[in-house]
Formats: structure tokens, C-alpha cells, sequence
């Protein structure tokens, strides 16, 4: 069987025709977009989902028995098992197990950050603060069970690294819970993502620390891994730690534009890594993938990035947007920002293959003028 069997999606390229006029670029319609697909195509995986929530987790076992712990399958799981906590509770009752456990443990922890919020520590009441640390350090005690249960498992070490991250683990600890997954099961994805929050300036890591590791993560894993999605994911935190920096030193009153420059000095980076990793996957990402393609094509700019690579990247995405980056500067919602950053591509890309010795502001103009008119 193949790691994932796909729905049935619609086209989202253009057929081959007669390139257009830079006019008719301006007024060619938008492409018809598909519904969000929370699975991406994954129709394994959908099922697996569906009938966790109706109360039987035995398919969603088997998958991961299936898939191994590949940290993407799992982790997708586990979110579902959140919003169903009966039956996870269900399930450690009557089969329990290292996995079981570590879907109850994320389970609690999910409720925990739901009780907190994603705000500053300061502006949490007394009260849900108190809350939620009680339920991490008795998520953390379904995880040591869960550990003593299967000494081989990766799943209850890697659920442990947001547990320290709410209890404000020292870095030594979190690095050591990695250590305990990546030594079971190699750049496993959700630990790594994970760790690369840990390592964020905004939880108390640094610029260089997270860098570091993500290049680690870029450069150690193997071709066309999940992690290879790692280094633009930590451009991005670390952009925006820039960016509100600027901001408070006023340097700058758009934090945006503050963003840009900073991502903007990655570009050969990020450009080196986005063509490597589609070299080693097939033309329409892996659902594992897709996090990272939606990453890379969030860090490309339209305007000079190579327009081969940019179809590339709009092809291998395939419609399947990803909340993370696109809720991170939230106009519509994520998905509509998406769809909005997509159509926007397609007809920058026209305009330069219809004006190949226009520059950047000739061009910006004419896109203005394009949507103007649209």
C-alpha cells in the first residue's frame, strides 16, 4: 500500500495555451479553488479520523502501526482524539498502551492550552493559570506512565515536549525529552517542530539558537523529509521577532514591511532548500509535505523568485493550505489568505512571462492597476 491515497481533487493548473497579452493577463478569472481539506488528500487518514470520532480507534492504531511513527500521521490523530476525549478515555481503558496513554496525554494538554489562551503569560487570569499547569503536571504523569508502559516509544516523549514548554522546563530538560524521541525515532516531525519552539526567542531561546537547529534539522534529515519544512518555518519566527522589535524601537511602523526585509536576506536560503526538496518528492506533495511546501511558497516572492520554481511550488501545494503560516498575518482567515496569496502569484507570474524586461516597480504598478480593474 502507498503512504497515502489521495481524494479526488480538481485542477488547479492552467492548461496549456497561447501565452496571453499582458492585458488579458489583468482580466483572466480567478482559478476555481476547492474546500479546505484538514487531511490533504490523505483518504487514509480522513477515515482513520472519522472514525475516531464516531468511537472506534482501532483504525487510527493500525495506521500508525502501519506508517510507523512518522510524527506527521500520529500528530494529525492526536488532534482529533482532542476534540474527543471520551474516547481516548475509552480507549486507555480498555487497551492501554504507550499510544493510548499519549493520546490522553495530548489530549489534556490541548485542554490545558485551550484554558490558557495563546497570549502573554500576563494577561492569563490567576486562576486558568493555575488550571492549566494542574493539567499539564497530570498530563505529564499519564506520560511517564505511558513511558514505563513501552520504553521503545517515541509518542509519549515527544507529547512531553510541550508539557515543559507550559511548565517552563529549563532548555537542558527539553533538550534531553528531544534527545529521548530523536534517539527512537529520527527527526520525528512534530518533536522537531516541537523543539524549534522551544528554541524560539518568544519561549525564551534565541535567534542563533533556533537557526542552528533548524539548519540542523535541513541538513541532517533525509531528502524529501517533512523536517526539511523546518528552516522557513524558524525564518518565520524569527522574522517576526524582528519585526515587533523594529516596531518598539520605531524604526518602523509596519511590521510587515519589518517582516519582509528580514525574510528577504534568507532568499538564497530558503530558495537552495525549497528546489532541493522538490527534486525529492513527486510533483503533487505528500500530505507530510505540505506544511513545508506551503512554508516555502509563503517565504517566495512572487516578484523574484524563478517563476519555474514558483509553478513548482504552487503545483506541489496543490490547494492544501495549512493554518501555520497563513493565520500569522490574518486579513480574511487563513485559508482565504491563502487563496488570496495564490491568485495574486498567478498573476504576477503572467505579467513577467508577458514583460520579461520589466522590473519590480514596473511590475507592482501593473499588478495595482490588474486588480483595479478585476
Amino acid at each position: 500500500m502507498g503512504f497515502f491515497k489521495r481524494g479526488k481533487q480538481e485542477k488547479t493548473t492552467q492548461p496549456k495555451s497561447a501565452k496571453p497579452k499582458a492585458s488579458q493577463a489583468a482580466a483572466a478569472p480567478a482559478i476555481k479553488l476547492p474546500t479546505k481539506d484538514d487531511f490533504r488528500g490523505d483518504i487514509e487518514l480522513a477515515a482513520a479520523a472519522d472514525a475516531l470520532t464516531t468511537g472506534s480507534w482501532a483504525e487510527a492504531d493500525a495506521l500508525i502501526d502501519e506508517r510507523g511513527e512518522d510524527g506527521w500521521t500520529e500528530r494529525e490523530l492526536q488532534n482529533i482524539g482532542s476534540k474527543v476525549p471520551q474516547v481516548i478515555n475509552a480507549w486507555v481503558d480498555a487497551e492501554p498502551s504507550a499510544r493510548s496513554l499519549s493520546f490522553k496525554g495530548r489530549a489534556m494538554v490541548d485542554a490545558a492550552w485551550d484554558i490558557r489562551g495563546g497570549g502573554l503569560g500576563s494577561s492569563v487570569a490567576f486562576g486558568d493559570a493555575l488550571t492549566f499547569r494542574g493539567l499539564l503536571a497530570e498530563a505529564d504523569e499519564v506520560l511517564v506512565e505511558a513511558i514505563s508502559l513501552d520504553e521503545t516509544s517515541a509518542a509519549p516523549w515527544a507529547v512531553r515536549l510541550p508539557v515543559g514548554m507550559g511548565l517552563q522546563k529549563d532548555k537542558d530538560t527539553m533538550r534531553g525529552y528531544f534527545d529521548q524521541v530523536h534517539s527512537r525515532a529520527p527527526f520525528h516531525a512534530s518533536a522537531v517542530s516541537s523543539m524549534s519552539q522551544v528554541l524560539a526567542e518568544k519561549w525564551g531561546g534565541s535567534e542563533g539558537e533556533l537557526l542552528e537547529f533548524a539548519r540542523w534539522a535541513q541538513s541532517e534529515s533525509p531528502a524529501g523529509h517533512p523536517v526539511r519544512g523546518t528552516l522557513p518555518m524558524a525564518v518565520h519566527e524569527c522574522g517576526f521577532a524582528a519585526a515587533f522589535k523594529a516596531k518598539q524601537a520605531g524604526i518602523t511602523d509596519s511590521i510587515h514591511k519589518a517582516y519582509s526585509a528580514y525574510c528577504g536576506t534568507f532568499d538564497e536560503e530558503l530558495t537552495a532548500g525549497a528546489v532541493e526538496l522538490l527534486e525529492a518528492s513527486t510533483e503533487v506533495a505528500p500530505p507530510p509535505l505540505v506544511s513545508a511546501f506551503n512554508l516555502y511558497f509563503y517565504h517566495a516572492s512572487a516578484f523574484t523568485a524563478p517563476i519555474p520554481l514558483l509553478k513548482k511550488l504552487i503545483v506541489a501545494v496543490d490547494n492544501r493550505s495549512v493554518d501555520y503560516p497563513w493565520g500569522m498575518f490574518v486579513k480574511n482567515g487563513p485559508r482565504e489568505d491563502f487563496e488570496s496569496y495564490q491568485q495574486r502569484t498567478i498573476r504576477i507570474i503572467r505579467l513577467r512571462e508577458e514583460n520579461p524586461t520589466l522590473g519590480v516597480p514596473e511590475l507592482a504598478t501593473m499588478l495595482l492597476d490588474s486588480l483595479r480593474a478585476a
